[in-house]
């Protein structure tokens, strides 16, 4: 018997695995039918999931872990059964403040430039509080500017709205997932950096399972887990990047050109209106095992990040964190496929630059590069 599952979603390119789950039918061949629902905010995916409306949503990866810890307004525990995305955030600015800030070598110079040009905290426009899209550019900032110096001042609202936040004035520049950086630049705002430079392998969203739901529909959540790891293969071929941006471009997913939608899918962003292109393979990523895995490492590095913002001990989140990334229901779900699994579930985060392979079940498996840009 078919299960009927409601899933919540955001209109972001790296909602790609579920979308194209329901769309070629994955959920079915599971044995679940995905019943996708589409939200303007992660405030509303939150409350969701809360209350039970939807048993797993498209969730950030900090969302799942504050949920969980009692941070908001609407709290629940959640699991990570796997990652969604990794990447695919950009910094985006006006025009006439990247003019001024003009060309700069790293982001370190970038922080400072900016500062130096602002002449005030920076008002930044992230999508949600609990966001990768704060935490890495407090992380960004924090390491590149004098300690004391007043840095940011962050300013929330939803990801497709943040465009117009910016032509406003109201904010400096906003940290927020593809389409819409690019988005932006079609407006003429600049793209000034993309957020993979700031760490290659940051962990971006995630499957955000209600917990009790969980517990009590093990074999729905497997179902789940694999229909969006067999779309997450589909997703991360190459060949497919066209047909999958025409799928997200559709109304009632995305609603965003495919044009605009394909560029971080083939790892080619649009940097301003002269046409600057900034190439690169980190850009986002949907698919591989170092994606997907839902590594303890990472919400280690979350948990550090928050604790002090969040106004909790570093080791009551770091230990929240390990209840709430779940490696131990990936390998459950993706028993008997053909599909080799890391042995550790954590790995050594931000050090480096290039390819390397971890032990696997059954041989090593590729990882990374994973490095932050002030690692030395």
């Amino acid at each position: 018997m078919t299960v009927a599952l409601d899933i919540g979603f955001v209109p972001l390119t790296d909602a790609a695995s579920l979308i194209v789950a329901k769309a070629l039918g994955y959920d079915l061949e599971e044995g679940i039918e995905l019943h996708l629902h589409r939200e303007v905010s992660w405030s509303n995916i939150r409350d969701k999931v809360a209350v039970g409306v939807y048993p797993a949503a498209h969730m950030l990866a900090p969302m799942a872990l504050a949920m969980s810890l009692g941070q908001g307004q609407m709290t629940a525990a959640v699991s990570v059964p796997m990652m969604l995305s990794q990447n695919g955030n950009t910094l985006t600015t006006h025009a006439d403040l990247a003019e001024q800030v003009g060309q700069v070598s790293n982001l370190s110079d970038l922080a400072k430039r900016l500062h130096t040009v602002v002449k005030r905290p920076l008002r930044i426009g992230v999508p949600f509080p609990h966001s990768m899209h704060l935490l890495l550019t407090q992380f960004w900032l924090d390491a590149s500017l004098p300690k004391g110096k007043a840095r940011a001042e962050f300013v929330i609202a939803p990801p497709s709205k943040l465009v117009d936040v910016l032509a406003s004035g109201e904010i400096d520049a906003f940290m927020v997932g593809e389409p819409y950086g690019s988005q932006a630049t079609e407006d003429g705002a600049v793209i000034l950096s993309a957020a993979c430079e700031i760490w290659s392998a940051a962990p971006e969203k995630v499957l955000g399972v209600n917990r009790i739901w969980a517990e009590q529909n093990s074999d729905q959540v497997d179902a789940l887990v694999r229909a969006l790891v067999r779309a997450s293969f589909w997703c991360g071929n190459p060949a497919n990047a066209e047909a999958l941006a025409d799928i997200l471009s559709m109304p009632h997913y995305l609603g965003v050109s495919a044009d605009i939608v394909v560029r971080a899918l083939t790892g080619h962003l649009v940097m301003d209106r002269a046409g600057s292109i900034y190439t690169g393979s980190d850009i986002m990523r949907l698919s591989g095992m170092d994606v997907l895995f839902p590594w303890n490492s990472k919400a280690q590095w979350i948990a550090e990040q928050a604790a002090s913002h969040w106004g909790i001990s570093v080791s009551a989140a770091e230990l929240e964190a390990t209840r709430v990334f779940r490696p131990d229901i990936l390998r459950r779900a993706l028993a008997g496929m053909p599909i080799d699994l890391p042995v550790s579930d954590s790995l050594a985060e931000g050090g480096n630059a290039d390819m390397l392979f971890v032990k696997g079940a059954e041989s090593t498996i590729p990882i990374g590069p994973n490095r932050f840009f002030s690692a030395k």
